[in-house]
């Protein structure tokens, strides 16, 4: 069986995905510093694995990669190795479906069917790090005064549910159905989450059948407030100046401290 490692998008992946420290241990210095990322197009793309402070991570060729295959936060990634150095890729989207890319590739050159490595640093990205700073979904955004004037709905009929969060819960919040129908989410693309602090979100909304749940922008939140396996999440639907919200509460797991502002 080929050796191979899955990761979600989460975090500076934009400019550089760090190796799971086990695979690393268990290819004991087997694996090349140079290596091949192989799609299904059979695009090959070199990229440089480097030791860095806190791990060893795809660097140099990488951020290519990421953006010729519209790679998104939330995304997984499952690495095989199925040569000394190459490694094969499949990638998913945040409704556990296989994301299609071949069609949506923007490559410089397309006569070029292989991508060196470039001498310059491509762990610092400046460019794609612009984009990414950019996006109203991965940001805590600012809201005017106006569009939240006015007191919010009746809080105690309002639609609510609760979760114990597990591990998987960083990238992606699931949704219960009930609270989905009452709040016409499955319309929406995207929602407005606060917090009891008043900070807020725009989180992305994914649809896959009948399952309804939270993806770009949730894991920002994730680590706002420093949420762990255990946490428990209160979620509610208000509306305020005439505009739906999610709040979002957060209760400790047994053991943990109370959450920091």
């Amino acid at each position: 069986m080929d050796p191979s490692f899955f990761k979600p998008l989460v975090g500076d992946f934009l400019h550089k995905l760090q190796i799971p420290s086990a695979f690393i241990e268990k290819m004991e210095g087997k694996l090349a510093s140079k290596l091949v990322l192989k799609y299904e197009c059979g695009r090959l793309y070199y990229v440089k694995m480097k030791e860095l402070e806190d791990g060893h991570f795809f660097v140099n060729g990488w951020p290519d990669f990421v953006k010729d295959h519209g790679l998104e936060y939330g995304d997984f990634v499952v690495f095989r190795l199925i040569e000394d150095s190459t490694f094969h890729v499949t990638i998913y989207d945040p409704s556990m479906c296989e994301k299609q890319c071949c069609d949506s590739h923007r490559y410089k050159n397309d006569s070029d069917q292989k991508h060196s490595l470039s001498d310059q640093d491509h762990t610092k990205g400046p460019n794609l790090a612009k984009k990414n700073q950019e996006s109203p979904i991965k940001m805590e955004i600012e809201s005017s005064d106006d569009e939240w004037k006015g007191p919010c709905s009746n809080t105690d009929d309002a639609p609510s549910f609760t979760l114990v969060l597990n591990e998987a819960n960083k990238i992606y919040l699931p949704l219960e159905s009930s609270f989905v129908t009452k709040t016409g989410l499955a319309k929406k693309e995207e929602v407005k989450v606060r917090d009891k602090e008043g900070r807020k979100w725009v989180v992305k909304i994914v649809k896959d059948g009948k399952r309804v749940g939270l993806t770009r922008g949730w894991s920002d939140i994730f680590m706002a407030h420093r949420l762990k396996k255990g946490d428990s999440c209160i979620f509610k639907y208000l509306s305020k100046g005439g505009v739906g919200f999610i709040q979002v509460d957060v209760k400790r797991g047994r053991g943990r401290p109370p959450k920091i502002p």
